[in-house]
C-alpha cells in the first residue's frame, strides 16, 4: 500500500448512528473498522462504536457495569428497538 493511501485511510471518519437502526449502523461500523485496521474485538473498537451510537442508545447502555462485546451490544439494542417499535405500533392501532 502506498504512503498516500495509508494517510487517506487515517482520515476515514467513523460513522455515527444518528437515526438509523443499530443493525444498519453496525454494518457501516464494520466497514469503517476494516478500512481503518481496527479489530472489532478490541476495547478501542468497542469504545468508538459506543460513543458513535445515538444518544438514546448510549443511555440504554448506562446501566451495564461492564460493556459486553459489540455483537452483544447490537443484539441488545436491536431487541430494545424492536420492542419500542412494536409498542409504538400497538399504540397506533
Amino acid at each position: 500500500m502506498c504512503d498516500q493511501c495509508r494517510e487517506e485511510l487515517k482520515t476515514i471518519l467513523r460513522p455515527m448512528q444518528v437515526d438509523i437502526p443499530v443493525k444498519d449502523y453496525f454494518e457501516l461500523f464494520k466497514v469503517y473498522a476494516l478500512t481503518s485496521g481496527l479489530r472489532l474485538d478490541s476495547e478501542l473498537a468497542k469504545t468508538r462504536f459506543v460513543v458513535s451510537l445515538s444518544p438514546e442508545n448510549r443511555r440504554e447502555l448506562e446501566f451495564f457495569n461492564r460493556l459486553p462485546s459489540i455483537s452483544d451490544i447490537v443484539a441488545y439494542l436491536s431487541a430494545v428497538e424492536d420492542f419500542k417499535r412494536i409498542v409504538l405500533d400497538a399504540g397506533t392501532h
